[in-house]
C-alpha cells in the first residue's frame, strides 16, 4: 500500500509504474477537514484504473448514503467505481458497514472468501433497509442539498469564518485562525456538539431532517461561540 499526493500528476505517475492493483480514495476527505479531491482527480482515476486493469475503490463511509445530496458522492461526477465502502449514515446510528461492488469486481469477493462473525446480520440489514426507505420516501436528498447550501451561505459572513467547503450536509467551515478547537469547546458549553478535525476547520454533519428551527438554533449558538473566541483573541492580543 502506497499513499500518493492527491494530484492528477501523482496519480498518473503511480500508474505509470505498472504495478497498481487498486486505488483507494475518499471523494471528500472527512477526517482531514472536509477536503474535496482536486477537480478531475476521480474521473482520471477511473480512466487510469480501466486502462491498467486495476480497481477503483471509494471510501464513502462519510460521504455515502445521501450525505452529499446524492446517494454517493461519486454520482456527482458521473463515474462508476468498482467497489464502494459505506457505513455511518446508512445505519442512522446503528453499527453497520457494507461493501458494494459493481460489474466484474463482484466476482472477486464472494461467500467463502471472507468470514465475519456479524457479517450479514439480519437486524443490521433491516435497519439499513428502513433508513434508506425513509430517506427515499421523505425526499431527504433534496433537503440535504438545500439545507447544506443554506448553512454554507449563512455562516459565510460570521466572525472568524474564511470560507466553506464540502457538499450537501458534509460541511467544512474554514476559519481565519487555528482556533477550531476553542470554537468547538465554546459551542459545547452552550449545548452544541461540533467537530474540529483540523486546527482551522469546523466540521458539520447534521441530520438529513434538519429544518428551519434547528438551523436557527445552530446559528445562534455557533455565532455566540465564534464571538466568544474572537473576543478572547482580541483580549490576548492586547
Amino acid at each position: 500500500v502506497k499513499a500518493i499526493d492527491p494530484t492528477i500528476a501523482a496519480l498518473e505517475e503511480a500508474f505509470a509504474a505498472g504495478d497498481v492493483a487498486a486505488i483507494f480514495a475518499e471523494p471528500i476527505q472527512g477526517e482531514a477537514g472536509v477536503v474535496p479531491l482536486p477537480e478531475g482527480f476521480l474521473v482520471r482515476a477511473r480512466e487510469l484504473a480501466t486502462e491498467h486493469n486495476a480497481l477503483l475503490i471509494l471510501d464513502e463511509v462519510q460521504t455515502g448514503s445521501g450525505r452529499t445530496g446524492e446517494w454517493f458522492a461519486h454520482q456527482h461526477l458521473g463515474i462508476t467505481p468498482d467497489a464502494v465502502t459505506i457505513a455511518k449514515s446508512v445505519g442512522a446510528g446503528f453499527p453497520l458497514g457494507a461493501l458494494i461492488t459493481y460489474g466484474s469486481a463482484s466476482e472477486l469477493f464472494y461467500p467463502g472468501t471472507h468470514n465475519s462473525t456479524f457479517g450479514g446480520n439480519p437486524l443490521a440489514s433491516a435497519v439499513a433497509n428502513a433508513v434508506l426507505e425513509f430517506i427515499e420516501s421523505e425526499n431527504l436528498l433534496e433537503n440535504v442539498t438545500a439545507r447544506g447550501a443554506e448553512l454554507r451561505e449563512k455562516v459565510a459572513d460570521l466572525p472568524l469564518v474564511a470560507s466553506t467547503r464540502g457538499a450537501g450536509l458534509l460541511i467544512g467551515i474554514v476559519l481565519d485562525a487555528p482556533v477550531a478547537a476553542d470554537v468547538a469547546a465554546e459551542a459545547l458549553t452552550r449545548g452544541l456538539v461540533i467537530n474540529a478535525p483540523a486546527p482551522d476547520v469546523i466540521r458539520l454533519a447534521p441530520a438529513y431532517t434538519i429544518g428551519d428551527s434547528e438551523i436557527a438554533e445552530f446559528l445562534d449558538i455557533f455565532t455566540a461561540s465564534l464571538d466568544a473566541v474572537a473576543a478572547q483573541n482580541q483580549e490576548n492580543a492586547r
